[in-house]
């Protein structure tokens, strides 16, 4: 089970387009001190975090197939590596949910 603790899934809502963390994986909760279960992409804090991974997100729906990025942040003052995968989860014009598998590189 050591992968299922990083995986997250987001639902994808319509009408406006907005993503809610259904699943906040239990290793990511502890490693950034905070469940986002049933929060809202556009929530996050700061504004900028925020505007980037609804973004992100926004253009796994629109490319309907997966995407990988690798991000740099910053996690209690030290600077981090993560790799993401996104699945976008449904038909390509009709996706439902996203789920997510976000690793630490360093």
């Amino acid at each position: 089970s050591y992968a299922l603790g990083y995986v997250m899934l987001v639902d994808v809502e319509r009408e406006p387009l907005r993503f809610r963390f259904r699943l906040d994986g239990s290793k990511l909760v502890r490693h950034f001190g905070e469940d986002l279960t049933g929060k809202y992409s556009d929530e996050l804090r700061p504004p900028e975090y925020a505007a980037y991974v609804t973004g992100v997100y926004t253009n796994a729906v629109l490319a309907g197939g997966p995407q990988r990025y690798v991000r740099d942040l910053v996690v209690e003052g030290k600077p981090q590596r993560y790799e993401v995968v996104i699945l976008p989860l449904g038909e390509a014009d009709q996706i439902k949910m996203l789920m997510l598998g976000m690793v630490p590189l360093t």
